[in-house]
């Protein structure tokens, strides 16, 4: 990243919330430190420019995907690739991938992220298995160094969450209380909503309830559906509502777990992907021993 445009881009977003320099600085460095930053004669760190973030109501995620939406054709490619390996569009995931040739990769963002959806493509295609890429994966972002960092990039995020599995399968847990630490302060500091806070949160609720946290993730998943509605793509929704009826099973004896099945089963119908559902219906199964008809002659 180069960080004489990173500042630049800072700026701007603040010229675009109609903030005067003094406004944004105050408090947390000196207008003189600003002024060079901005210039490129010196850097800020991860503590200063998360504050810079809460007074323009930004997440991390936000900043760092609109900088270089904005500023690199490559990552908008490669973010596009991701959307298309999330939905299983592997055809259109590989021929977009295809058409990258490694040596346009012209900074360590956008190296990172190429391999990363490398390793989700050869998982897709039965090149690696899960264990292998995530091994892989596991040295490609340092883990658990990143765990130590204040501010996540969008692949270091995503990452993590594809990393959730064999870690927990590792007894590896401290994900869980990493993740949760992120949702807590997000949520405290009134950050913005994007495109990844629902599938975090859901993550974040999962690896709870791997650690025994059911009240905790079932609060988490109760307030994610108390604030996001339900968008075009239902995936998100459709794993909120299962894991939420996981943690009521687990935190009461009684039905209301089924309530949240019966909403997740009325997402999975209106969705047109019927290996998608199918999936689902198998997974419902073996946690709670129920088919959809089960839970339509429920009263």
């Amino acid at each position: 990243m180069n960080n004489y445009e990173f500042a630049q881009f800072i700026d701007q977003l603040r010229l675009s919330r109609n903030m005067s320099r003094e406004d944004l600085v105050e408090g947390i460095i000196s207008l003189r430190h600003y002024y060079r930053f901005i210039k490129g004669e010196t850097t800020i760190n991860s503590n200063v420019l998360i504050q810079f973030l809460e007074r323009l109501e930004l997440s991390e995620t936000q900043l760092f995907g609109n900088f270089y939406s904005a500023s690199d054709e490559l990552y908008k490619k490669l973010i596009e690739i991701y959307r298309k390996v999330y939905v299983d569009d592997l055809k259109i995931a590989y021929e977009l991938f295809s058409s990258i040739e490694k040596t346009d990769l012209d900074n360590e963002t956008n190296k990172k992220f190429y391999e990363f959806v490398n390793l989700l493509l050869s998982v897709k295609q039965d090149r690696l298995t899960y264990n292998e890429a995530s091994t892989q994966l596991i040295l490609l972002i340092d883990y658990p160094n990143v765990l130590k960092k204040d501010v996540l990039t969008f692949v270091e995020k995503s990452a993590l969450i594809y990393l959730v599995n064999y870690l927990t399968l590792q007894k590896d847990y401290r994900i869980a209380n990493f993740f949760y630490k992120i949702v807590q302060n997000e949520i405290n500091n009134g950050s913005n909503t994007d495109n990844t806070t629902i599938p975090f949160r859901i993550i974040t609720a999962k690896c709870l309830g791997i650690v025994d946290e059911h009240e905790k993730a079932l609060n988490l998943l109760q307030s994610a559906q108390n604030t996001f509605i339900v968008s075009d793509n239902f995936l998100p929704m459709i794993n909120l509502f299962y894991y939420k009826a996981v943690a009521e099973k687990k935190l009461y004896d009684d039905y209301r777990y089924r309530t949240s099945l019966q909403k997740m089963f009325a997402l999975l119908n209106i969705s047109d992907n019927y290996s998608i559902k199918e999936g689902y219906k198998k997974t419902i199964y073996k946690t709670f021993e129920l088919l959809e008809q089960d839970l339509v002659e429920f009263k």
